[in-house]
This record gives structure tokens, C-alpha cells and sequence, in this order.
């Protein structure tokens, strides 16, 4: 009971309440690119290297004071890699992943911010020869970190420029518990209510 009532008083000292608090949905397209190196592994299928990706982000910031906020985040993200040069057969690779991270935003003024994002991800590739037919895939918890900039057009809509970097292997190997570490550099809209 003393650790629970310890525990409650630093959150009601680090948190005020609600009310100065915001829930916020934010989507997200852009450039992803994979960080890996053809090996000599008889699974190697793919060589992957640049794509397109696309986030998609709830969470809940609350405000320390008048310019720091933080808070959970969930999200749900897509990158699909297009095969590189060095690919065996023209395969994809595609990326589903579920960040659960702890958000933190820096107003710098009434119009720019400053934010960073820390957690941990869910991660499921496939290797596919189409869009419905997976011919192999692996799936891992993976650190995850990011950071960027935000524009507010208005209280309740804003711009953002981010970069975001998942942990895996830099090897693509298959039919192994491993995923491709990746990194995206995505552009898009956030709305706070």
C-alpha cells in the first residue's frame, strides 16, 4: 500500500490534471529504407532496400507545464520494400508493425514543437511474391525511437516531419525469429481533441 500511495503522489505531482491534458490521432506517410547486407545464408531470399511506409498514431500527452507534455502512444504502421538490385527473384518484403512508445513533446513556441517518441514494437515481415501470398515471414518485439518537428495550424491540427528507427538485423535471413532493421522518414497530419 505505501509503494501504491508513493506511486500516486509523483504521478498527481508530474501530471496535473486531465484537463490540461490532450488525446491526439496522427497519420503519417512516407520513405522507408532497410539497414541490412546480402549474407551467404541459404534462407536468404530478398534484398530489399528502399520503400514507402505509412504510421498511424493514438495516444494521450499530458501536460507537465506550460511547455512540456508526455505521455502513451500506440500505433500501427505498414513499409513495403521494393526488392534492390542483388535480389534473387523479385520478391517484396513487407513490414507490419504496432510501436507501443512513450511520446514526449517540447513547445518551443505557440507555432513550433519538438518531439521524441521511445518504445518498443511489435514486428511481423513477410516476404511475398504478391500482395496476397506470403511465402515466409518471421516476427519479433523490437526497440524502437524516433523523433521530429511539429507546425500547429490551429489548437487542434498540426503538421509533422518525423523520423523513426525499428531494431532488428542487419542481415535479411528467413525462417529464422530475426526482422530487418528499418528506419522512415514520414511527413503528416496530427489531430488533438
Amino acid at each position: 500500500m505505501k509503494n501504491f500511495l508513493m506511486t500516486l503522489s509523483i504521478l498527481v505531482v508530474l501530471f496535473p490534471t486531465p484537463s490540461f491534458s490532450k488525446t491526439f490521432i496522427s497519420g503519417q506517410l512516407g520513405f522507408s529504407w532497410i539497414n541490412s547486407r546480402p549474407n551467404d545464408d541459404s534462407n536468404y531470399l530478398v534484398d530489399a532496400h528502399e520503400g514507402i511506409g505509412s504510421q498511424f498514431y493514438f495516444g494521450y500527452l499530458f501536460s507537465v507545464n506550460d511547455t512540456f507534455s508526455v505521455g502513451p502512444e500506440i500505433g500501427l504502421g505498414w513499409n513495403v520494400f521494393m526488392p534492390g538490385d542483388n535480389a534473387k527473384s523479385e520478391k517484396l518484403l513487407i513490414n507490419t508493425t504496432i510501436p507501443i512508445d512513450i511520446k514526449a513533446k517540447i513547445d518551443i513556441n505557440q507555432n513550433f514543437y519538438f518531439f521524441g517518441r521511445a518504445g518498443i514494437a511489435s514486428v511481423q515481415q513477410d516476404i511475398t511474391s504478391s500482395w496476397l501470398f506470403p511465402i515466409g515471414s518471421s516476427s519479433k518485439w523490437q526497440p524502437t525511437f524516433g523523433g521530429g518537428f511539429g507546425y500547429n495550424l490551429n489548437k487542434s491540427l498540426s503538421l509533422e516531419l518525423s523520423y523513426n528507427f525499428v531494431n532488428g538485423t542487419n542481415e535479411q535471413t528467413h525462417y529464422k525469429n530475426n526482422t530487418a532493421r528499418f528506419q522512415n522518414v514520414s511527413f503528416g497530419v496530427t489531430y488533438s481533441f
